[in-house]
Parts: structure tokens; C-alpha cells; sequence
């Protein structure tokens, strides 16, 4: 059977919970009466099955299995897109759709558990699929750079051309860290679960909506540097790649729907933040433990430790340290000046939510390249180490750049003053040749023809 995911309706989009579609039992108590819409319907005309959400009674917000031949429910037409266009989309209409009552998904009222954590495995599902896209991409205009001969030779051997396919691998190979990282926590908290267990059905939803976070960060990375990838790789087609003939055009086209599918990245970026924030608050995480500990280290700067770890990645390890503690001071800042309204805060939270995708970024590819060299020496992991110390140069600045913006924004006269001093206390500036990087990977992946780490 082809199945339909129906949540998104017209004036319930990212506020998922402002659902209208309606369900009323019937008098004989045998069926659910539905009657409402959904629009933009992922094989909304060819599914067999349906998972729709309404509110009982206008109120309790539930999941129910709609099957294709339900009385009441008619499909619209298809919808005319920018890309996917192998795709079906449409509209549903439910007017008195009449749904057994033993066609109720999970419990009553309880219907936004199962949309949201199924969002949340759709989030990384969907990064980790614009990764293979990237992948792709990559590798189409690895081809063509070597085939495409201007000035007489070939335009892979052009600097700017060998810097756009340094970049891409590198962020390729960050984006496959952070995805192999978080498939590893998810993968071990449902090994711990007994599926024959009576409450099995609790512990993976939770189990899902505690790495919502993750999911979050990974589809938003993911979608933003596949979109990024595939527009470079266009640049590298020339006009070629403007051409239907050749296919970095459709891609180019399908990529743009990544940012807006399982929640658009600006919903994620306000989730990212606001999540942890939440759990800060409610003491399911130690996250305000740690804020005296960076006022006692801003106080005596002594006492941050800026010794560098031994091995090829020892500053690296060091920089996403203190980029990650420079967020922390970040977001305690936020949390102290507004407490609960920082929820109303979007720009702030913005500028949080990308700190925090850049550090687990960081993390993820520093901790995997440390893997690599530990499995196979530090001379066979050139290219990982090349890779990860070309990103933590970037997203570093990048991050510090990010947090005195939110500082100007935030803060007034001396507090100001006082507050980008302490922030740059964490600021670590050394020497990275980082044209030097770019060239090394990109002959690697112009020699193996696409993405390769060996």
C-alpha cells in the first residue's frame, strides 16, 4: 500500500496545532465524522492509505487511518510545482468522511505526539538525503570541471573551480558526521527497548523526541548545504547547467523544497534554541549548572584552559571547546535578560540556533576524524583531517561572528562593552592556510572522480 501523511492544512502550516478539520462520533458510536481539508499532500493522489489529523469535537488534536475509499473523502487536482515534479501533491477534502472508530492512530487527544516525532525522524531522514543529493551533485560536477576544457585546459585545474569542489566535499563530509553521530544515539536508545514490552510504544516515541534537537540541526544543515551544493555545481556547468539537458537543472529545482519540508528551517531554527532552553528550565538538563562555571572562568581568565590536546586535530579540539562554551555564554545571556519571553525573541533565538548547528558541527566532524586516525593513522587520514580543520576555521569565526552580533542586538553601553570583552575571551585566533586545505581536498576528489575520504 502507498501511504499519505495528511497534517498540513490551509491556515495550519508550521502551527500545526491550529488544525480545523474536525471528527464527531457518530450516534451508533460505530464512526468517526470528519469534515475539513489538507493541502499540499505528499502522494496525495495515488495513496492507498491515509494518516489524517483532526480534533475531536473541535478539541482533542488526533491521528486517524483514512483509506482511500472512505465515503466522504474526494482528492483534488494535482498541484503544478517548482521542482519534484515526479511527485504527487494534492489537496484532500473530507465532507462527512465517514472512518471506523477502530481506525483511531494511538489514543485519543494524543495525536501530536505521533505528528511531531514523526517530523522529527522525517527531519533527519531529510538531512540525511540531502546528503546523498550533495553527494551527487558532487560528483556531476567533479565530471564535468575535468571534461570542460576553457583557455586551454581543462577547468578543473582553475582555482576558483578547485575551491567550489573543496568546499562541497567539505561540507559533505560534515554533514555525513553529524548524520552518522546522531543515527548512532538514536540507534542505541531503541536497543534498549524491549519491542514486546507494554510500554515500548512510550519509550520510542520519547526516545525519538529526545534527540528532536539533533533532527532539527541535521535537517537544517542538511538543507541548506545541499542547496548551496547544487547551486555552486550549476556555477561549475557554466550555462550548461541552466540547460533542462543536463541534469544539475532539475536538481537545482528539486533542491528548494528541502527547506520547507518537514518544517520550514526558520520553524526549526526557533525549535533548536527554544527546545533546550525548555528543558533548561524545567531541569531535565544541566544547562544552567554550567553558567556559574563560565562567570568564575570570565572573572579570572586564568582559569580557562587553552592548553591544546596532542594529535593532528589538538587545536581543532580546542576551538569548537570554546566556540561551544562562547554559545553557552550566549544563551545564558539570552535566558538572564528575558527569561520566558525569550520565546517572543525570533532574531535572538535565530542567531542561537545557527551557534549551536555550527558547534555540533564541529564536534561531529573533529570526534569522527579523531575515530578515523585512531582506526587507520594519521597518514591515511589526510583528507578527514584536511576537512575538518578547513570547517572549524570557518565555523569558528563563524560562531564568534554570530555572538557578538547577538550581543550588539541585545546589550546597551557598558554592559555591551563588558559582555564582547568576556566573549572574546573564548576567541581563539591562529594560523590556518586554508587556501592550502581547499587545494589538497579538491585534488583528492578531482583524482577519485567524486566524494572519497581515501
Amino acid at each position: 500500500m502507498i501511504a499519505a501523511y495528511a497534517l498540513t492544512e490551509p491556515s495550519a502550516g508550521s502551527d500545526a496545532l491550529a488544525a480545523k478539520t474536525t471528527a464527531r462520533l457518530t450516534p451508533d458510536g460505530k464512526h468517526y465524522r470528519l469534515d475539513g481539508s489538507k493541502t499540499y499532500i505528499t502522494n496525495g493522489g495515488i495513496a492507498d492509505l491515509y494518516t489524517v489529523f483532526a480534533k475531536i469535537d473541535g478539541e482533542r488534536f488526533t491521528a486517524f487511518l483514512v483509506e482511500r475509499q472512505a465515503p466522504g473523502l474526494s482528492i483534488g487536482n494535482e498541484e503544478h510545482k517548482l521542482g519534484i515534479r515526479g511527485s504527487s501533491t494534492t489537496p484532500l477534502f473530507f465532507e462527512g468522511c465517514l472512518v471506523p472508530v477502530t481506525n483511531l492512530l494511538g489514543q485519543a487527544g494524543q495525536g501530536h505526539k505521533i505528528a511531531f516525532n514523526i517530523l522529527n525522524i522525517g527531519r533527519w531522514k531529510l538531512g540525511v538525503g540531502a546528503l546523498g543529493g550533495a553527494k551527487l551533485c558532487l560528483e556531476l560536477g567533479t565530471r564535468y570541471a575535468r571534461e570542460r576544457e576553457q583557455f586551454g585546459k581543462p577547468i578543473a585545474e582553475f582555482d576558483l573551480i578547485r575551491k567550489k569542489i573543496g568546499d562541497i566535499a567539505t561540507q559533505v563530509y560534515v554533514a555525513e558526521s553529524m548524520a552518522y553521530r546522531t543515527a548512532g544515539v538514536i540507534d542505541a536508545r531503541f536497543a534498549a527497548i524491549d519491542p514486546k514490552a507494554p510500554d515500548a510504544q512510550r519509550r520510542t516515541i520519547e526516545a525519538v523526541e529526545e534527540h528532536s534537537i539533533e533532527a532539527s540541526i541535521i535537517k537544517v544543515f542538511g538543507s541548506e548545504m545541499l542547496f548551496n551544493t547544487a547551486d555552486e555545481t550549476l556555477q561549475i556547468f557554466g550555462g550548461a547547467g541552466y540547460i533542462a539537458d543536463y541534469p544539475i537543472e532539475r536538481i537545482s529545482r528539486d533542491t528548494r523544497i528541502n527547506r520547507i519540508f518537514e518544517g520550514t528551517n526558520e520553524n526549526n531554527r526557533l525549535l533548536v534554541p527554544g527546545t533546550l532552553l525548555k528543558r533548561a528550565l524545567k531541569g531535565t538538563i544541566g544547562l544552567m549548572a554550567t553558567v556559574p562555571t563560565i562567570h568564575a572562568a570570565l572573572a579570572d581568565p586564568s582559569k580557562i584552559d587553552r592548553t591544546i590536546p596532542e594529535g593532528p586535530l589538538g587545536a581543532q579540539q580546542k576551538k569548537a571547546d570554546l566556540a561551544k562554551r562562547a554559545v553557552l555564554y550566549a544563551i545564558a545571556k539570552g535566558a538572564e535578560r528575558y527569561l520566558q519571553r525569550i520565546s517572543e525573541k525570533q532574531e535572538l533565538l535565530g542567531v542561537l540556533a545557527d551557534g549551536m548547528i555550527l558547534v555540533y558541527a564541529m564536534d561531529s566532524a573533529v570526534t569522527r576524524a579523531l575515530q578515523i586516525v585512531a582506526e587507520r593513522g594519521a597518514a591515511a587520514a589526510q583528507i578527514p583531517i584536511a576537512m575538518t580543520q578547513l570547517f572549524v576555521a570557518q565555523a569558528h569565526e563563524r560562531v564568534f561572528d554570530l555572538v557578538r552580533e547577538m550581543l550588539m542586538w541585545m546589550s546597551e553601553g557598558a554592559a555591551w562593552n563588558k559582555e564582547i570583552a568576556e566573549v572574546n575571551l573564548y576567541y581563539e585566533l591562529s594560523r590556518v592556510n586554508t587556501f592550502s586545505l581547499r587545494r589538497h581536498i579538491a585534488r583528492h576528489i578531482l583524482e577519485r572522480g567524486g566524494y572519497a575520504l581515501f
